[in-house]
């Protein structure tokens, strides 16, 4: 930035623009502007004036530096990138995978704000917000959005299925808090836009700019992919679990039949054999397979809180932990929240 002020003062021009010392591709843009300056005075003079000609020369060489300098940042920043789509592939359930992905996608893109948002029914829902609490961004979580189609930044991501920068305000949507430009990026697993994601460098930080878009576009399309491969593997784990319960069950009703003798007469008024509850061992490895979070959320649910009451209580939207109290019903092998605070409750006894 020195050197191409240097430059301007000898060339006796104004910078072209006021770039931050971060911003390379301001800087290359105002060496490229000047060294077409450079290039207007050199015609104008009619005859080759060996300092303008050395100048330009010095400026050429600065914006190939700097353009060598932006690409390897973005080569750095899409490796940190796929790094953070590796770590998330660990995520064993998608309560987990959106646990995690306000966080990751700040962390592995380098923003500082990040919105993850479900697209339903010509609407766009904020649904996991990493920001500050006071923060514009914060306010947005769980709002439900017009999505205009084929307008402002988020229309036209669902509409043409790609990433978008959204530089001025009179271009962002209405419903979009005041700030410098953001970009938007479509989760769109098989081709259908099913949520967004939006990041900026925060209200005091740079404007984003091509490099983040591209960042956050190729974030976005791994997560959707991973949500899409982890949503599959959780159904077929449901179901697993289900075929593995019912095999149990019927192994266990198997030895009682052989075990016991039959008497006609104690059949004929017998009442209905209850289901039979899973055995100790087997309830407490279920259990110890609940994350942490679904341990918190499950303790809260045999409090009799209700969803909303658990969303506040542990800093969540509501639709999270609907996802949660699903994930512990399939884990424990319960049909309904009774059932799991039962069993649950149960190992908690004393007498366990």
């Amino acid at each position: 930035m020195n050197r191409l002020r240097g430059l301007a003062e000898f060339l006796d021009e104004d910078l072209p623009i006021s770039p931050s010392g971060h911003d390379v591709d301001a800087v290359s843009d105002a060496a490229a502007e000047l060294g077409e300056r450079c290039l207007a005075r050199l015609a104008a003079a009619g005859i080759p004036d060996p300092s303008l000609a050395a100048t330009l020369a010095d400026l050429q060489e600065l914006y190939a530096q700097l353009r060598r300098q932006e690409l390897a940042d973005r080569h750095l920043r899409l490796a940190e990138c796929e790094r953070g789509l590796a770590r998330l592939r660990g995520a064993p359930y998608t309560a987990d995978l959106l646990d995690q992905a306000g966080a990751e996608v700040a962390r592995s893109c380098g923003l500082q704000r990040v919105v993850l948002s479900r697209v339903e029914e010509g609407a766009w829902t904020p649904w996991i917000v990493h920001a500050d609490a006071g923060d514009p961004w914060w306010t947005l979580n769980g709002r439900v959005l017009e999505l205009r189609s084929g307008s402002g930044p988020e229309g036209r991501v669902v509409a043409e299925r790609r990433a978008v920068l959204a530089g001025e305000r009179a271009w962002a949507d209405a419903d979009w808090p005041d700030g410098p430009p953001y970009v938007v990026a479509p989760i769109a697993p098989a081709g259908t836009v099913i949520g967004l994601l939006h990041g900026d460098h925060g209200p005091d930080g740079p404007a984003c700019d091509a490099t983040d878009r591209d960042v956050l576009s190729r974030f976005a399309q791994g997560f959707g992919h991973l949500y899409e491969r982890t949503a599959l593997l959780e159904s077929m784990r449901f179901q697993q679990q289900q075929l593995r319960d019912l095999l149990a069950v019927l192994n266990a009703t198997t030895e009682q039949l052989t075990e016991s003798a039959i008497e006609l007469t104690a059949a004929l008024g017998a009442d209905p054999v209850p289901p039979i509850p899973p055995a100790a061992a087997v309830l407490d490895d279920r259990l110890a397979a609940l994350t942490g979070r679904e341990r918190q959320v499950l303790e809260l649910v045999a409090r009799g809180a209700r969803n909303v009451e658990i969303a506040e209580r542990l800093v969540m939207s509501e639709g999270t932990v609907k996802v949660h109290v699903k994930h512990i019903l399939a884990k424990l092998g319960a049909s309904n929240r009774s059932q799991a605070i039962a069993l649950y409750l149960g190992r908690q006894s004393p007498a366990m």
